[in-house]
């Protein structure tokens, strides 16, 4: 008797820790997910750029850029990911389209 009662403690207390991992996960994740929300209290655009003579990912970056959008040089990588650019080079008489929030 004695046996099966801690068998079933130990089931009990198994059970528990996994429950407390899983709650901490979902804590976890949902925090994640205010924070995004908080960090985007403006609506998220994309806006449709003609590239002039002389533009380059940094200026029209630096155009756009709000605290909102993080860290600079991480906004530049946002718009050539939204671009599928695959180097830093881009074209006169080209569009690319840069996010911003309104």
């Amino acid at each position: 008797m004695n046996k099966n009662l801690k068998t079933v403690f130990h089931k009990i207390l198994f059970v528990s820790v996994l429950c407390m991992i899983f709650l901490a996960g979902v804590l976890l994740f949902h925090n994640d997910q205010d924070t995004s929300s908080a960090h985007a209290d403006g609506k998220k655009n994309v806006k449709s750029v003609l590239i002039c003579r002389g533009d380059t990912l940094w200026s029209i970056a630096k155009e756009y850029h709000t605290d909102l959008n993080g860290e600079l040089h991480d906004y530049i990588e946002e718009i050539r990911t939204v671009n599928k650019l695959q180097s830093h080079n881009i074209h006169m008489g080209n569009y690319i389209l840069v996010p911003y929030f309104e």
